[in-house]
């Protein structure tokens, strides 16, 4: 899958392709005019990648994007989300009524970072307008913020303070990110072609050599002069703000993108002016890659495995495509449910067949030993038990348990517990069957256990109660461990059964 990222720049649309190696596969430049309609973008982005599937990203201004920042010291996400609609309006400087709120939450160290992206209710819906004029419909709906950030990442990976310092056709884009997180955005109107402008040749090799001639101080012109002084003023406001956000600048790394190849000397003259306040690092970008960063960065936003910025197309303005792969895994999972059910249920019904078979084995091999009596058609199971107790040397195929109202009667009539000038009151009653015969063992027996809990008016009845269970009753299995215990609520015994 390519991703096609277009980054609008005063009057060009700025087109790159990236593959899922995060590699370029193709850039455009397409200027165009609101007076010089229509221009059908995928037609120049089919004959790039002709026969190959794409998703598009684009992104909104900065102009209509607010960052606020916050913290919390909540314990969970969900604690978070929960109480950060009642916080909201004091960071935003706005009526909530027609905003949308994109919160962006992370862990760090013991609290939660809050970066909270706020544009208006109506923003995706003009974007949408605008693009669709021109064929496009976008996928995804990033910031410029979050496209830099995401370049940076990339390329600047180690650095959780930087500056993206981009030189675009008609504007200059100044980006902040701060201790990893989302800062303000500035933007100067004054871009690569108001430099080109001032120069009255035609042959832009020659304009490139005349700029860098006059940035190297080689001639001047009071034209360039004043360009340059307006430019410097405002660059030095931008950077008297951060002082103002953040003391120290030594920690943060500036990185120069755009089209400083176009406008040579520009940026040596800039590496000198910064230099001594802060670091300004190279990195390992191409020319290409680096004129072209804005819409490489939407490309890196899409493939990174971790977003950096929200996507705001949402909700119910999200794209069919995500809508056809949502439904698509819904299908997958519901599937993989279905086939499991299937496997699951004929497994069983295979199960419960043989076992069917296997008794009706048994008893077809039972009924043969047993001719004159299953001769006969339609006997309840209590008429073929009285025939078969009728047959000499006939062996029940289950012995019968010791019921639980047997033993009931037989406390109620314990020679013991209703002796004479003795009290004896029982609390609980426990009736364990342990072990019992089954069809693959018929001939095992049941295994009772008793647990009676008692009191009685003297310890010296309590024990007469045990010693008799130990050697005279004819119902304990004497072979079997018989328990006695004291506690606060009186005597417990445990004994078995005999078979």
């Amino acid at each position: 899958m390519i991703v096609v990222g277009i980054f609008l720049e005063g009057e060009v649309f700025q087109i790159v392709g990236v593959d899922s190696l995060q590699n370029i596969v193709f850039t455009k430049q397409v200027p165009f005019s609101d007076n010089n309609l229509p221009i059908y973008i995928p037609h120049i982005i089919s004959e790039c990648i002709p026969n190959q599937d794409y998703l598009i990203a684009t992104s909104l201004e900065s102009s209509e994007l607010f960052i606020a920042n916050m913290q919390s010291t909540l314990k969970s996400k969900r604690a978070v989300l929960k109480t950060l609609p009642f916080q909201v309006e004091n960071l935003i400087p706005k009526k909530l009524d027609n905003l949308e709120v994109f919160p962006k939450i992370e862990k760090a160290n013991g609290s939660f970072n809050i970066d909270l992206f706020v544009i208006n209710s109506d923003s995706v819906e003009k974007h949408l307008q605008f693009f669709e004029k021109f064929g496009i419909n976008p996928h995804l709906i990033y910031c410029q913020e979050g496209a830099f950030a995401s370049f940076g990442k990339k390329y600047f990976s180690d650095r959780k303070s930087c500056l993206s310092f981009y030189l675009g056709h008609s504007k200059t884009i100044i980006a902040s990110y701060i201790d990893g997180r989302f800062a303000i955005s500035y933007e100067i109107d004054i871009g690569a072609n108001d430099f080109l402008k001032l120069v009255p040749e035609n042959s832009l090799s020659e304009k490139e050599e005349y700029l860098h001639a006059f940035f190297l101080n080689e001639m001047d012109t009071k034209s360039c002069a004043a360009l340059i002084d307006t430019y410097f003023k405002k660059i030095d406001r931008i950077f008297s703000d951060l002082f103002r956000r953040k003391e120290n600048l030594a920690g943060f790394a500036l990185f120069f993108l755009g089209q400083f190849n176009s406008v040579k000397g520009l940026k040596e003259l800039l590496e000198s002016k910064f230099a001594s306040k802060i670091q300004i690092l190279e990195g390992e970008a191409t020319e290409e890659e680096l004129s072209c960063a804005p819409a490489m960065g939407l490309c890196l936003s899409v493939l990174q495995s971790r977003e950096l910025a929200p996507q705001f197309r949402q909700r119910e303005k999200i794209h069919t495509y995500h809508i056809k792969k949502i439904s698509q895994k819904i299908a997958s999972i519901a599937g993989c449910a279905l086939l499991l059910f299937g496997v699951t249920f004929f497994g069983l019904q295979n199960f419960v067949n043989k076992k069917r078979k296997a008794l009706h084995s048994e008893i077809t091999q039972f009924t043969k030993n047993y001719p004159s009596i299953f001769s006969e058609k339609e006997l309840t199971l209590e008429q073929i038990r009285a025939k078969l107790d009728q047959v000499k040397g006939y062996k029940p195929y289950f012995s019968s348990p010791v019921l639980a109202s047997d033993m009931l009667d037989y406390l109620s009539t314990h020679p013991i517990l209703n002796k004479e000038n003795s009290n004896f009151e029982i609390n609980d009653f426990k009736y364990l069957l342990v072990s019992y015969p089954s069809l693959k063992k018929p001939k095992d027996k049941y295994k009772v256990k008793l647990q009676i809990s008692f009191q009685a008016d003297s310890p010296t009845h309590a024990k007469e109660f045990y010693d008799y269970l130990l050697k005279e009753d004819p119902i304990v299995d004497s072979k079997q461990e018989i328990s006695f215990n004291r506690s606060d609520h009186g005597y417990q015994v445990a004994f078995f059964l005999k078979g």
